[in-house]
């Protein structure tokens, strides 16, 4: 059942459900190398790995102490899709700019953290907005852990239509 955020709905989805071709290709990879294993770590995540699903994937650190996540790395699609670069950035700073692509980010990454599993998620915006340039997204969430037990890393691929 979606639910309703501030600008839109977020509908929760199983990944294997997930209908753009970049977040299924993005599955495809992360089933291929985790191999059955419940975690991938970070360091197994390389650009040689994602390939071309670079442009559509975010790598996010997970800060505990803060409740808070930051943006290790974001592709060119989802720079283009929220009109600035948020690499580098910690979510709780990009709250006060934007909103918007925060609030709904925020409840998913806090999701796949507390239940270290995979999570799909449809977005679709209610209003034309001038934060984001688009009105439908998929996204996949996907949980990475260094010691096998608690997430530290989100590894994230989003696909806009086109």
């Amino acid at each position: 059942m979606p639910n309703a955020t501030s600008h839109g709905l977020l509908e929760r989805m199983p990944p294997s459900q997930l209908e753009h071709p970049v977040v299924r290709a993005g599955w495809d990879c992360w089933t291929r190398l985790q191999g059955g294993r419940a975690f991938l770590a970070r360091s197994e995540i390389t650009p040689r790995a994602l390939g071309h699903l670079l442009a559509n994937t975010t790598l996010v650190k997970v800060i505990p102490e803060k409740d808070d996540f930051e943006l290790r790395f974001a592709g060119d699609a989802i720079t283009r899709a929220f009109r600035a670069p948020v690499h580098g950035h910690r979510l709780s700073d990009l709250s006060r700019t934007m909103p918007i692509m925060t609030e709904p980010l925020r409840g998913q990454y806090r999701e796949v953290v507390d239940t270290r599993n995979p999570q799909g998620w449809r977005y679709t915006a209610e209003d034309d907005l001038d934060e984001i340039t688009y009105s439908v997204a998929e996204s996949l969430v996907l949980p990475l852990s260094g010691d096998g037990d608690a997430v530290d890393h989100i590894l994230g691929f989003t696909g806009f239509p086109a």
